[in-house]
C-alpha cells in the first residue's frame, strides 16, 4: 500500500507510507530528458527531498503503481473555498450525448484535460461543469480573442456577468476571465476572490 496526500491549499502530492525502494520507483518514472543544444540531462517532476510530485499527476503515478502490483490509497486534505454563483442555464445549450458524459467525467475526476475534436462544444461542456458545482471560477485563456468569446457565452449561457482580468482590465466578478500574460506580469497573487475552479483553455 501507497499512500498519498495532498495537503490543503497544496498543488502537491506528498507520498508517505512506501517502501524505500518505491520513492525511486516513482523518481524515475517521472523523469525526462531537458535538451541544452549538445547534450542532455535528465530531471524528474518528482521532488526526494519533499517526497511530493504536482498533484495534475495522481492519474499517471496510480497508473504506474498499480501497474507494479501496489494499491494506492489517495487522502485528500483540500478544503474547496469558493463563492456561490447561482447561476442559470439558457436552455436553448441543450447537451449532447457525448457532452454530458463529458461533464460527469470531468466532475468526477475533479482535474484533467478535457479532449473534444474541433466545434464539439467544449466551451458549453466547460460552463456546464461551472453550472452544476456553481461555485466561483476562473477562465484562463491566451488571447484577446477568447478573453471576450469566454466572457460573452459565459453570460448568454449562465445568465450571470463575468469579470476581465488583461486587455489593460482588472475586474474580477465570480466568474472571471483572465489572459494568462497578465496573471504572468502582475502576479496570480494579486486575485482577490477565491476560486473554486480554474479552466485553462489552450494555454
Amino acid at each position: 500500500m501507497v499512500t498519498l496526500r495532498i495537503p490543503n491549499k497544496s498543488a502537491k502530492v506528498i507520498i508517505e507510507k512506501a517502501e524505500p525502494k518505491v520513492y525511486f520507483m516513482i523518481y524515475e518514472a517521472l523523469s525526462y530528458k531537458k535538451n541544452f543544444g549538445k547534450w542532455e540531462k535528465s530531471e524528474s517532476l518528482y521532488d526526494p527531498y519533499e517526497k511530493s510530485f504536482p498533484v495534475g499527476l495522481i492519474p499517471r503515478v496510480k497508473k504506474f503503481l498499480n501497474s507494479k502490483g501496489y494499491r494506492v490509497r489517495v487522502i485528500d486534505e483540500r478544503e474547496v473555498e469558493g463563492i456561490k454563483l447561482n447561476s442559470g442555464w439558457n436552455e436553448k445549450y441543450e447537451l449532447r450525448r457525448y457532452q454530458q458524459k463529458a461533464v460527469r467525467k470531468a466532475i468526477k475526476a475533479k482535474m484533467g484535460v478535457l479532449a473534444l475534436p474541433v466545434g464539439s462544444g467544449k466551451t458549453v461542456v466547460g460552463l456546464r461543469v461551472v453550472h452544476e458545482l456553481d461555485l466561483s471560477t476562473l477562465i484562463v485563456v491566451h488571447t484577446k480573442e477568447l478573453l471576450y468569446q469566454w466572457k460573452e457565452k459565459a453570460e448568454e449561457v449562465l445568465g450571470v456577468e463575468a469579470g476581465i482580468v488583461g486587455d489593460n482590465k482588472w475586474s474580477e466578478k465570480p466568474i472571471t476571465v483572465a489572459m494568462i500574460q497578465t496573471l504572468l506580469s502582475r502576479g496570480a497573487d494579486k486575485l482577490k476572490l477565491p476560486y473554486a475552479i480554474v479552466i485553462f483553455d489552450e494555454c
